[in-house]
């Protein structure tokens, strides 16, 4: 059988894991990521969101692809205010699909260059740097983030719509809503029953 470690285990591996780890930021650092300043963003789902992607790919790409959009605008734009034409601004995706407690949360960590670069033809790549990021420009994005994704599944039939006619999001097979429930149970740290580990009754 094919196992993804080099130690054959079907499990978590920590050794593995972490020279996997070592492996792609040093690939990253030194073949992708240009001597810029980066900063880290780090999109966290509802959960009903969160199962969505957690149980179907496209949906997780679709999400993803809204997250990068809007914050990949947030810098194109503030280069556009500072006179650079053509920016473009770019970024390195992962998806982590649990907690420190190993409870299914899939969310999303992106390493964006904090700033973009601009291009004109007969020119040279110039860096535009950014100012910084404020309170209020993350609440911005937050809602512009917020407001698409229910958009985005609604047009790919995931969501349903306000008056009801729409596909529920929990469609789909008695397996698949199994599947769901537990996988809600391990969001929020409850059993099958709905008792909260630890609780007793």
């Amino acid at each position: 059988d094919v196992v993804a470690f080099s130690c054959k285990g079907r499990g978590f591996c920590p050794s593995c894991g972490t020279r996997r780890m070592v492996d792609t930021a040093a690939w990253l650092v030194d073949r992708v990521i240009p001597e810029v300043p980066v900063r880290q963003w780090v999109l966290s789902l509802p959960y009903r969101v969160r199962l969505l992607c957690a149980y179907d790919p496209k949906v997780c790409s679709a999400v993803r692809r809204v997250l990068v959009r809007a914050v990949s605008g947030y810098y194109e734009r503030a280069a556009r205010k500072k006179g650079k034409r053509r920016p473009r601004a770019g970024a390195v995706a992962f998806e982590q699909r649990f907690d420190s407690a190993l409870r299914l949360n899939l969310h999303f960590h992106i390493q964006w260059l904090d700033g973009a670069y601009a291009w004109e033809p007969g020119r040279k790549v110039e860096w535009c740097g950014h100012d910084g990021v404020s309170d209020g420009d993350v609440a911005k994005l937050v809602k512009v983030i917020r407001d698409r994704v229910p958009r985005c599944l609604k047009r790919m039939g995931k969501w349903p719509d306000e008056s009801g006619g729409g596909e529920d999001v929990d469609g789909g097979s008695d397996e698949e809503q199994l599947l769901l429930e537990l996988g809600a149970a391990a969001v929020q740290g409850r059993t099958a029953q709905g008792v909260r580990r630890g609780e007793h009754d």
